[in-house]
């Protein structure tokens, strides 16, 4: 149990760094918004602004706005702990590399959040996305670069594609098909909602791959658990001939 609780709070360590960190102040919204200008520029650009047209569906369809926001709110969070629990229950030998994916990832988003703030495309007034101006936003508004919601999706993509490897190619296609659903669902929701731009759902992919480098890296040089073991006390070996002799 002990061994559990340690994992779960490793894992939301990020989260838990991210809320204990003073709010941004007027400064940092102020770069945040000149920063949200330049990605606009960079991806109209590369023919990536594909932002107005999905905000600007999604707005005028009321129900499936409500219905993404609560997706958006709630299945990043029941999808990420489901993932986890069933890698850590079925491939236990696993679960400390793509642990440390998911925290190092985690930690690397928040780096790259707090040094480079940008502000999603729903609070910028008067840059097409009024239509969703009233999505909700999470403590630190400043913070779409990169996108964790992304970044946690496809983690637990490779958790249950590596969870079901061992079993049948039905049970397989399931699990992949299960977790690729809800990487893209999630990837249309934070663009058509306006939390993110293009450019920040690569950046969450860009996160999880510098969080499995770093797993790559530990495993090399042997510093990670391998698995969670059950440590039976060991059974004390019988006694010698030569010391029951007389």
């Amino acid at each position: 149990m002990g061994r559990v609780l340690v994992e779960s709070a490793l894992m939301v360590t990020p989260l838990m760094l991210n809320n204990l960190l003073p709010p941004s102040g007027e400064r940092t919204a102020g770069s945040a918004v000149a920063h949200a200008m330049q990605v606009m520029d960079v991806e109209r650009l590369l023919g990536l602004d594909v932002e107005p047209a999905l905000t600007g569906f999604l707005g005028a369809h009321r129900a499936l706005f409500d219905g993404a926001l609560t997706y958006y709110s709630v299945m990043h969070f029941a999808v990420t702990a489901a993932a986890a629990v069933i890698l850590a229950l079925v491939r236990p030998q696993l679960w400390a590399r793509m642990r440390t994916t998911f925290v190092a990832g985690s930690l690397a988003a928040l780096v790259v959040s707090r040094l480079w703030p940008l502000a999603p495309p729903n609070l910028l007034t008067g840059a097409g996305f009024d239509a969703v101006a009233a999505a909700s936003h999470p403590p630190n508004p400043y913070a779409a670069m990169p996108s964790l919601h992304t970044a946690w999706a496809l983690w637990s993509v490779l958790a249950l594609i590596l969870a079901a490897r061992p079993y049948d190619r039905r049970l397989r296609a399931l699990a992949a098909a299960a977790g690729g659903t809800h990487l893209g669902v999630i990837v249309l929701i934070v663009l058509s909602t306006g939390h993110h731009f293009v450019l920040d759902v690569l950046g969450g992919v860009g996160v999880i791959a510098l969080g499995a480098g770093v797993a790559a890296a530990q495993r090399r040089r042997g510093s990670a658990p391998g698995r969670w073991r059950v440590r039976w006390p060991r059974r004390r070996q019988a006694c010698s001939a030569s010391a029951i002799s007389p």
